[in-house]
Parts: structure tokens; sequence; C-alpha cells
């Protein structure tokens, strides 16, 4: 995994860090979900990069009042 890609996934992390820390262990199982692949959402991350030449922000994923941005 390249340091892009990494950066791009801690952020996106970190904006679930907090809702996730109130059970206990939670936010680490969220973690590894995410990082095995199991998830697609690093899966999503290199398509989008392929298509933009830039990793979407977690705002651009997740805007708000709006609907899920979706990579297919």
């Amino acid at each position: 995994m390249d340091d892009e890609l990494r950066s791009a996934l801690t952020a996106y992390l970190q904006h679930h860090k907090e809702a996730l820390s109130k059970t206990e262990g939670l936010f680490e199982s969220y973690c590894e979900y995410v990082l095995s692949g199991q998830s697609g959402i690093v899966e999503a991350f290199r398509v989008h990069h392929a298509m933009y030449g830039r990793y979407p922000t977690f705002e651009e994923l997740f805007p708000p009042g709006g609907p899920v941005l979706l990579v297919r």
C-alpha cells in the first residue's frame, strides 16, 4: 500500500473514530476490517484514484446532507 493511499484511508478512518470509540475495541476491529479489503473501501479508493488521479476525501464520500458517493 502506497503512502498516499495510506494517508487517504487514515483520514477516512479518523472520521469514524469518535463514534466507533464509544464501544471498546470497535474502532480497532473496524480498522482491521477496512484494511483487510473485506469492506471494499480500499478498492473503491483505488478505483477513484484510477479515474481521477487522486484519492477521495471523506467529504466526497459522505457529503453533508447528501447521498453517499458510490464508486462502481
